[in-house]
Formats: C-alpha cells, structure tokens, sequence
C-alpha cells in the first residue's frame, strides 16, 4: 500500500514510485489528439484519466520523435491524473496571463478561504459571552459553536492563476475544507492533532496560564480588534528538487507542508497578518505536515492535490528548460482544451470547534475554540541549485527503457519495464 512505502522513504513516496512499470504518455500524441477534437478517438475514456498516471516522476526526451514523454507510476489507492488537469497546468505554466487577479496580477495557481469583510467583528461579540455560558451541557456547547459559525459568516473561496470552475480548482478547495475540519477536531487523522486537543494539553501543563481570552486560538484581543490563525498548503522548503541525466529527469523532493500565521482584524474589519504565530496553530502544522512528508496523511484530498504539485513542478523544469522548444514540440492544442466546467459555490459554511475538559481533583474546568482561513498557494519555484546531475546510471537506463518500449511514433500509451 501507498502508506507502507511511503514511510519507507524520506523523500516524499520515492520507494512507491518504484513499485510498479513506468506508464508513459507522449505529450506531442495529446497535443495531437486534442488538434483533431479528440483525446484519443476510441480510448477516450482512458486518455481522461491519463491511463491510470497517478504518480508522476519524471519525463524523457525523446528527440527522434519531437516529444517529451512523462513517465510514473499506477499505485493502488491513489487518484489518477485526469486530462483536464494537465491541460489547465499546461495553461498556467505556458500563458499564466489567461487568468487576471487583484492588481492585473498573473499568478500561480491558488485558493483562499477566508471570513468575508467585517465577520470578526461579529466572532468577538460571540466570544465575549462564550466564559458564561454552561459549555459542560453539550447542547448549549452545540449551540455556541453553532453561532460563532454564523458570526464568522459564509467563507469566501477565492481562486487565482486559474479558472474557478476547472476541476484542478476544486482539488485545492476540498483539500483546503479537509485540512480545516482537521485542524478543528471535526474529522481525524492518524498521528495528526487537532488544536483543541493540542491546547487542552497546553493548559494541562500549564494551569492558568491560558484562564483569560488568551486561551482561545485565534481569538485573541488586540489593539485593532480580534485574530486568528490561517492554515495554508504550500511546497517545503526549498522543494521542489530534481534528479537528470542525458535527456531524463526525475523528481527527487516535492513533499507537500501546511504553513502558519497570524491573522488580526484591521480597523476596516478586514484581516491582516498578525505577526508572531500561535504555538497552538505552529504545532499543529508541524503535525500535519509531517504525515504529509511521510505520506501517511491517508486522505484522497491530500493526494489529489500532491498530484498537481507534481504535475506543476515537472512542468516548470520543462518551461526552464525550454525543452519543448529544444524538441520541436507544439503545445498549442493542449492551450487551446476547454476542461470540463465544473461550478464553484460562491462561499462555504463557516467551521468552528470547541471542546471541554474537566478534571474532578481539584474541579477544574478547560475548554479552547478554533476557528480558522486559509487555503492552498501552489507557488512552485524553479532554480539552477535545484537540479542534481545523477551519478546512478538507473536514470539513464529509465530513458533507455521508456525510448525502446515505445511502439511507435504515433504512440500515445505505453508501459515500460522499471530497471533494477
């Protein structure tokens, strides 16, 4: 299983990339197929999901035949790379300009969700009543998160670099809505803490430290108003890193990570960045994230969206590289695709958490409330010092073997034999 190897490597499910055959598809054959007004004529339902792809490694260069091919893995629970997808990253990578946003900017792919403008405001009127309410009774305790959910009010889903109504789209928002009801308690994660049960146990280990409003995570008061915290996925650090070789190239690191920080509510009731970060929302990040690295998170959503990681850095190696012009291949086709249309809801319902803890001796009573934003930047940064010459000779027997199983030249499919 995906886990099992995961946690066998270090870097990001490398030993689960060597599970299998390499599957190989040709991007001169797509971009074919998509000039005549078809994906792959009969095969059409396969080439949708790009043949089962759904761990991208690498690609070759294949010069006798003008094409790039990129190769990977089928692993067993894990979803496929769909068409559309790849097609919407060739678009923001080649022509970004497609897809204005705040300031006739033309950036990566990214989502938010985030309180809409004057919410907070609302929160802290909630907050203020929440210390004399009776939070032991689990109806009244249903109640109050129930209305700090309505005070913070509908999330706002903002997409930029892409079409918000592209299924790579919503990947980001499900995965972002997923990590939220994490971070909250609302759904679990094995070896992931929430931050309520990470600040319960903060305020086991420091009794009364945490008695007054400063408890709460994200709300706590401040000269311009309320704060919280947002959570957001982004590449680590100094990912992502690549493996090449005479025409082959690899990805070695591209590990996904939640990041952190402190949100504030200006006097306009707009939110801004509140400088030092919460240790409640710092730990749970750390948390998250290193299932992430492992690859033992175990959420479909998680995967997914690692996918488009992926997908996009190999991308970005190829548009540094202009190895598509050194080939002679024309993406043209792949610009000109309109994906399936799928809507996006203008907002999301609000989530908020509290959780009680009472200890009999002494009587002591804790509770803690989440309440969070954030959402997915897909900022993937392509350097020189992130390119490693191989000296293992299995990356240029990688190409040899994806170059010779190829059928023919009109191939758009195959399989070849992983080296030893």
């Amino acid at each position: 299983m995906l886990s099992q190897a995961a946690r066998a490597a270090e870097s990001d499910l490398q030993a689960a990339a060597n599970a299998s055959d390499n599957l190989c598809i040709s991007l001169r054959m797509l971009a074919e197929a998509a000039r005549l007004g078809s994906s792959a004529g009969r095969d059409l339902a396969a080439s949708a999901t790009c043949y089962g792809l759904n761990f991208v490694r690498g690609y070759a260069i294949d010069g006798a035949n003008d094409d790039i091919v990129l190769y990977g893995n089928r692993i067993e629970g894990r979803p496929p790379i769909l068409l559309d997808d790849l097609c919407v990253c060739v678009q923001n990578v080649w022509h970004p300009d497609r897809f204005r946003y705040v300031g006739h900017q033309y950036p990566h792919p990214f989502c938010s969700l985030d309180p809409q403008k004057g919410a907070m405001a609302s929160v802290e009127v909630a907050m203020r009543e929440v210390e004399s309410l009776d939070l032991e009774d689990d109806g009244q305790r249903k109640r109050t998160i129930h209305r700090l959910a309505e005070g913070l009010g509908p999330q706002e889903v903002r997409v930029g670099g892409i079409a918000r109504d592209v299924r790579l789209a919503h990947v980001m928002i499900d995965a972002d809505y997923h990590m939220k009801k994490v971070s909250q308690g609302h759904l679990t994660l094995p070896g992931v803490r929430s931050c309520p049960h990470i600040g319960l146990e903060r305020q086991r280990r420091c009794p009364g430290l945490l008695a007054r409003m400063g408890r709460i995570i994200g709300i706590k008061p401040s000269s311009k108003g309320s704060s919280m915290s947002r959570f957001w996925f982004h590449l680590d650090k100094k990912h992502p890193t690549f493996a090449e070789e005479s025409g082959v190239v690899q990805i070695k690191n591209c590990a996904m990570v939640v990041l952190t920080e402190r949100q504030v509510s200006a006097s306009d009731g707009s939110l801004v960045d509140g400088g030092r970060d919460d240790p409640v929302a710092k730990a749970f990040a750390k948390s998250m994230s290193s299932q992430l690295r492992k690859g033992a998170a175990g959420a479909k959503a998680y995967a997914d969206l690692e996918n488009i990681y992926r997908l996009v850095s190999l991308l970005k190696k190829i548009q540094f590289d202009e190895a598509e012009v050194a080939v002679g291949l024309e993406l043209g086709p792949l610009l000109d695709i309109r994906p399936q249309r799928i809507e996006m809801p203008d907002t999301l319902p609000a989530l908020a958490n509290i959780e009680m803890e009472i200890e009999e001796t002494p009587q002591t009573k804790r509770w803690y409330c989440s309440l969070v934003c954030g959402g997915v930047s897909m900022d993937v940064s392509i350097t020189r010092a992130r390119f490693k010459a191989s000296r293992d000779r299995r990356l240029v027997k990688t190409r040899e073997s994806i170059l010779r199983s190829r059928p023919n030249r009109r191939s758009i499919f195959w399989t070849s034999r992983q080296d030893s």
